[in-house]
């Protein structure tokens, strides 16, 4: 999607676009034009072109799973009974609160006492077999770990194609103070669009199951 800013944008003209690809046609098309003009609509004389952002990336993402099922029962929480080792890390104990809905969307978070990165891969690793959850149309995450050696927290973070949302995350536990904790939040698309509700669900979920566990 091409936009272009005149003269007058927001409050006396309107945002332009030009929607281009292969795999945009028919009525495909015609929903996302219909999807960008109503919020423009509803939000006339404002800045839109976030908004248009954020609904043509749902809108990916909702294309991309069309044919997918979401289910909204509650999965049993994924918790280690027996640690296995891999080289020198053992898994953690793995906790997951109850999965919620809004407008067809499911979202679960997930949490782990985790004290090195490769505790962060098992950890990764063991929620992804569980299908329910390795199907999610985003499982994003966040962690913070102390070094003792380095006397420091080492954090990261990532999205997997929630722009933005794993990085809210991480400002959370950071201003908790959180240490030695990941944190992962699924959700699964349902074919309606959030927009910034999105990541108000995602930082509920977030800080929910750190006050929880």
């Amino acid at each position: 999607m091409e936009l272009t800013f005149v003269d007058g944008y927001p409050i006396d003209e309107p945002l332009t676009y030009n929607l281009r690809g292969p795999w945009l046609r028919g009525e495909e098309r015609q929903d996302l034009i219909n999807i960008l003009e109503n919020i423009y609509l509803e939000n006339i004389g404002k800045p839109v072109a976030f908004l248009w952002a954020d609904a043509l990336r749902d809108f990916v993402d909702r294309s991309s799973i069309s044919n997918e099922t979401v289910t909204t029962q509650p999965i049993e929480p994924t918790v280690a009974q027996c640690p296995i080792s891999i080289a020198t890390a053992t898994l953690p104990p793995i906790y997951s609160d109850e999965t919620f809905e809004d407008r067809k969307s499911v979202f679960q978070a997930h949490l782990s006492p985790v004290h090195s990165k490769e505790e962060v891969q098992l950890v990764l690793n063991k929620l992804k077999e569980n299908k329910k959850i390795a199907n999610a149309t985003h499982n994003m995450y966040a962690y913070r770990i102390w070094d003792e050696k380095r006397n420091a927290v080492l954090a990261d973070c990532d999205d997997d194609g929630e722009t933005g949302a794993s990085s809210r995350m991480l400002h959370l536990m950071e201003i908790a103070d959180i240490k030695n904790a990941l944190v992962i939040v699924s959700r699964w698309f349902g074919g309606i669009l959030l927009h910034n509700d999105r990541f108000k669900h995602i930082n509920n979920a977030c800080r929910m199951i750190l006050i929880n566990h």
